[in-house]
């Protein structure tokens, strides 16, 4: 058995991919990589907050959210006072409208009434 142009082109081939994977495998093992310039300059700065500056804003903090407590208090007082007023109002309202209803009930049940007596007496 011969050999024939493709057996030679394919260990060509062959050999060369291997080469290739050595060669990158060489440089990526001994090579250097330089970022210039550098991306995130990085800077040694300590700052340090005394206790006096933290309770400072602390206490800040502290009488602002008092604040929004007692905002929210009378926000909430008003709102109960606005109830109260639509609950009487509303009470008021019908007061004054179920006298008329009850009028209203007791003539649709004169006029039901007549009705039947008209039908009775046409039969």
């Amino acid at each position: 058995m011969g050999f024939d142009g493709i057996q030679i082109f394919a260990g060509g081939s062959a050999l060369t991919v291997l080469g290739g994977i050595a060669g990158a495998w060489i440089k990526a093992r001994y090579g250097r990589t330089k970022v210039d310039p550098t991306p995130l300059p990085v800077e040694v700065a300590q700052r340090f907050v005394t206790c006096d500056q933290c309770q400072a804003h602390r206490d800040a903090i502290g009488k602002r959210f008092d604040a929004q407590v007692q905002l929210f208090s009378k926000v909430s007082d008003k709102l109960d006072l606005i109830e109260a007023h639509n609950e009487d109002r509303a009470k008021r309202m019908h007061d004054r409208i179920d006298p008329i209803i009850r009028e209203a009930a007791a003539t649709g049940e004169a006029i039901r009434q007549h009705l039947e007596d008209h039908r009775r007496k046409k039969s």
